[in-house]
């Protein structure tokens, strides 16, 4: 069933499940994060800690989702994606980003 995109779809629809909880252990992950960031934040190089701190602004309002199958374009051999912005899973999954 490797290339089954009705199966692909089915378990593209548990992982998005398994997000519904994320949104607040990430935003605590990113607390801490900040909090460590400040703690500690002389024995980070200036630079580096800079970096980090526009990068930690920056995501602060990310969420996480995963592009899901739309019911009624999914068969055995292509499926429609949400959140995929035209890109095929193959690229969404193998992006360094």
């Amino acid at each position: 069933k490797e290339f089954d995109l009705r199966a692909e779809a089915q378990a593209m629809r548990v992982a998005s499940d398994l997000l519904v909880e994320w949104d607040e252990p990430y935003h605590r992950w990113q607390v801490a994060m900040v909090r460590i960031v400040e703690q500690r934040g002389q024995q980070i190089p200036h630079e580096a800690r800079a970096l980090l701190q526009m990068a930690m602004e920056r995501t602060r309002t990310w969420k996480v989702a995963i592009p899901e199958a739309v019911d009624g374009y999914v068969e055995e051999h292509f499926l429609v994606m949400t959140w995929a912005g035209g890109d095929s899973l193959h690229q969404l999954t193998s992006s360094p980003e």
